[in-house]
């Protein structure tokens, strides 16, 4: 069965009570993690109780292929519900999966996290035809996704805040939802008893991620302008920006152009595209992006965006210093253009 993440809460009787397992897998990391962790809240409140937490891997299950079954099968030490955890979960684990969603009678539940899945690929194939197994995929968001979260996280939190000082708010908060979550509990932490939020306390308190620095950089990069790119990288890098919100930047900006690149093959006119691609206040963009839709097509988008999930889960491993790692994916994919261009 296929969900959205805001469907989740709505989902948790039949989380944990129908379903056997949960594949969450998108380009978005940020929101993969969250989306994970708050499935397996459901199941095992004590995430950190590794009698009931079981993690494990591709390479364990390559190892040994009855684990799924075995660790499902056995008993908890106290008897409670066991969470089966496998994190980047990819095609060699297919067959054990389905296996265990077919076969096991125990009640333990089987989370799978992912990066992006394409269409085919064979995990993501039957988690979505399967009766008992959820799969809900997790991409950055538009710019009305973040504004609608935002207005939501603030509402909830008994805040008010008028409609200029929302669009201010979305304008500068990016699609990456673990660095919007901060910045909205920093400007609440500000704000204290004082419901009613301004525009002058989001100027003083929130800072800007999505201003035009990450924007040119995107698009540099997109344009194949590798000194612009460098330059602009380097300075968000001096600003204090997250390498890791940076390539999340990338990563959104990648699966924009992909998305344009679908609507095109649809016979979409290029300027109903743009419309529907760019919220007005990004309308500048509009030559940019109608360059880059001409340059990139749909092959090597996806093996950019592949490249930078490897690059995110490299992130994750902390071989490389970040910053270093980051500036070496710039200049590479900065080159492409050229190399498209002249065939």
């Amino acid at each position: 069965m296929k969900a959205k993440t805001y469907q989740i809460e709505a989902l948790k009787s039949q989380i944990t009570g129908h379903f056997k397992a949960a594949l969450i897998y998108g380009t978005d990391g940020g929101v993969v993690q969250e989306t994970s962790e708050k499935i397996a809240h459901f199941i095992a409140p004590n995430l950190s109780d590794t009698l009931s937490v079981i993690k494990l891997t591709p390479s364990k299950l390559k190892e040994q292929k009855s684990i799924l079954m075995d660790e499902g099968d056995n008993l908890s030490f106290l008897g409670e519900r066991k969470l089966l955890w496998i994190k980047e979960a990819d095609l060699s684990i297919t067959e054990a999966v389905s296996y265990f969603v077919e076969h096991s009678h125990s009640d333990s539940f089987l989370l799978l996290s992912a990066a992006m899945l394409n269409k085919n690929h064979e995990l993501r194939l039957f988690c979505e035809a399967h009766p008992l197994v959820l799969t809900i995929a997790c991409y950055e968001d538009t710019w009305r996704d973040v504004q609608a979260n935002l207005r939501t996280q603030l509402t909830e939190a008994g805040y008010q805040i008028d409609t200029q000082a929302l669009d201010m708010l979305t304008e500068r908060l990016n699609g990456d939802r673990i660095v919007s979550r901060m910045e909205i509990q920093k400007l609440l932490t500000f704000k204290g008893d004082n419901k009613q939020i301004t525009q002058q306390d989001i100027n003083n308190i929130v800072t800007d991620t999505s201003s035009t620095s990450l924007e040119e950089l995107c698009y540099a990069v997109a344009n194949g302008q590798e000194k612009k790119a460098d330059k602009a990288l380097h300075q968000l890098l001096l600003n204090g920006e997250n390498p890791v919100s940076l390539l999340h930047a990338l990563q959104y900006h990648f699966t924009l152009l992909l998305e344009g690149n679908g609507l095109l093959e649809k016979k979409m006119p290029l300027e109903s595209a743009l419309k529907k691609l760019l919220r007005p206040a990004q309308f500048r963009l509009e030559h940019d992006l109608a360059h880059q839709l001409t340059i990139w097509k749909k092959e090597p988008l996806v093996r950019v965006l592949n490249f930078l999930i490897k690059i995110d889960r490299d992130f994750r491993k902390n071989l490389v210093s970040p910053d270093l790692l980051l500036q070496r994916t710039v200049s590479q994919i900065a080159q492409i253009p050229r190399k498209i261009q002249r065939r």
